[in-house]
């Protein structure tokens, strides 16, 4: 069953993780209509939208949900969900450390929060007045912390847009690449290196970024086939597979391009999605990195599933129940 949740609830629910290009990460799912014999259960909690969702590493059954209400928690898999003491707010992003189950971070309008007790109490540790859509945690080094912000409506200059570093678990920050187009909406940190991080920008040229030092220094790669790309997910196949894949969603190309060569060059899975179900995350199955997950918003959050690394693709389902995290059962 570990397995099972684990894929339910990081790899195939990671379609509530953004959303779309609403103003708070809205999805529209339509009725389940599940293909095959696997259904999907509505399991609370009732929060508003899930914008994305953490899971400890250590505890597969402990998963934090930030959702438009506020910061749930679930401590059995996702059978119950109960509210931290997270304040009702927009919460756009969530991660929990690998090396401590209890310790989270979360991305909100307003900066990032952390929780040293598991959620029940949390304080703002920096980013003041930044939009944090994104936050990753380096699984070897756990106090140093990533986290991307900004929205395309702000400019690409401004103080708060960018991605930041912090080497003291969030008590100071500091900003190592600016120029990301409007926002940094996807951060992914290596699975075989973690000093090696890449990061999704929206609405430059050239919006995959990748830092071999964790962090200081940056290059960065064109994706998709258009001017101004949105690179608004990363996946990255187990730690060990050889060679190691890298799949990135340009919703500008509603498609998944994928790189063999950590990012160096980039090709087009070609998925068949149908305008507007445009592709808006994406995850690996940690157990075989053959087996690629895409979920889609509007027209129902359709979510695609490849077998064969992004060769073919199928519909794996035609619209999720309401919009709160799912238990997948078989």
């Amino acid at each position: 069953m570990r397995k099972h949740t684990f894929v339910a609830m990081v790899s195939l629910l990671i379609l509530f993780i953004i959303g779309g290009p609403h103003a708070h990460g809205q999805i529209r799912a339509g009725p389940a209509n599940v293909l095959g014999e696997n259904t999907w259960t509505s399991g609370g909690p009732s929060g508003g939208y899930v914008n994305s969702l953490g899971m400890a590493s250590t505890d597969p059954d402990t998963i934090y949900a930030a959702t438009d209400g506020g910061m749930f928690k679930t401590t059995d898999g996702g059978v119950t969900w109960m509210r931290t003491a997270f304040p009702p707010v927009l919460v756009r992003s969530v991660q929990v450390a690998p090396d401590d189950p209890s310790t989270a971070y979360a991305g909100t309008d307003d900066g990032v929060y952390k929780s040293v007790n598991g959620g029940g109490t949390w304080t703002r540790t920096g980013l003041e007045g930044a939009r944090v859509n994104a936050i990753a945690i380096d699984p070897l080094h756990p106090q140093t912390v990533y986290a991307g912000t900004g929205w395309q409506l702000q400019a690409p200059d401004e103080e708060t847009v960018g991605l930041f570093r912090s080497t003291d678990g969030g008590q100071t920050w500091q900003k190592k690449l600016s120029q990301v187009g409007h926002a940094v909406m996807a951060l992914l940190i290596d699975s075989n290196d973690s000093s090696t991080v890449y990061a999704g920008g929206v609405f430059c040229s050239r919006c995959f970024f990748k830092s071999e030092n964790g962090g200081d220094t940056w290059v960065s790669r064109g994706v998709g086939g258009y001017s101004s790309e949105q690179i608004v997910a990363l996946a990255m196949t187990p730690s060990g597979t050889n060679p190691s894949v890298i799949y990135a969603v340009d919703a500008t190309d509603m498609d998944v391009f994928k790189s063999t060569d950590q990012g160096e060059s980039w090709s087009s899975t070609g998925t068949p999605f149908i305008s507007p179900a445009s592709p808006w995350a994406l995850a690996v199955d940690p157990n075989d990195p053959n087996v690629v997950y895409v979920g889609t918003h509007y027209f129902q959050g359709r979510v695609y599933k490849s077998a064969d690394g992004g060769s073919t693709w199928s519909i794996e389902t035609e619209g999720l129940p309401p919009v709160v995290p799912a238990r997948y059962r078989d």
